[in-house]
């Protein structure tokens, strides 16, 4: 073993810069599960800011936005008419619209995930962190600091092998793949 070549990053800070001392020379990923989180946590964030802007307090359980807080964070395409009438609804309304905004870019963080084929997925996420490159409005705070750490060079390896993880798994682990790509998928050796 010559070192370890990648270590696994949630987004908290105090793991990013224990492991930056600790181990200079290996590249920080994010998985999946956590890009998702994060993304999720800045669409709440979004929705949270929102709420104080329009009504100068917390949410509650008659603020539409508040009610919405659970459906924002299903997928577009598993929302019941009634939910996603819901969304229309609360779309329809200017105020809300750093909210949509902030859903539009989690569905397609979403969406590029979900996506059946690799190549396709890839694509989706690359088309994504583009998009996020160019300058994001005044307005979005919370999706300009999801850009920054989407745009991460470390996040453009994570798109490549995650797809290729995603490929092998569902080609049911078999053929010379499972070399290559599982110990890049696992994060753990250098040869």
């Amino acid at each position: 073993m010559g070192g370890l070549r990648w270590w696994p990053w949630t987004g908290s800070p105090g793991p990013e810069s224990a492991a930056g001392e600790e181990l200079p020379k290996a590249r920080a990923v994010m998985d999946p599960f956590h890009v998702v989180s994060l993304a999720g946590d800045k669409l709440d964030e979004c929705r949270r800011r929102i709420q104080r802007a329009i009504t100068g307090r917390r949410g509650r359980a008659g603020d539409r936005l508040y009610r919405a807080r659970r459906t924002l964070l299903t997928g577009a395409g598993l929302l019941t008419d009634a939910q996603a009438e819901r969304l229309e609804a609360l779309f329809a309304d200017d105020r809300h619209a750093a909210v949509q905004a902030a859903w539009g870019v989690y569905q397609r963080l979403i969406q590029a995930y979900r996506t059946e084929e690799a190549g396709l997925g890839k694509y989706l996420m690359q088309r994504l962190i583009d998009s996020l490159r160019q300058a994001v409005p005044d307005g979005l705070e919370e999706i300009q600091t999801l850009a920054k750490t989407l745009i991460s060079p470390e996040l453009a390896h994570l798109v490549s092998w995650w797809m290729l993880w995603r490929a092998w798994v569902r080609s049911g682990g078999s053929g010379s793949a499972a070399v290559r790509v599982c110990p890049a998928m696992l994060m753990v050796m250098v040869r």
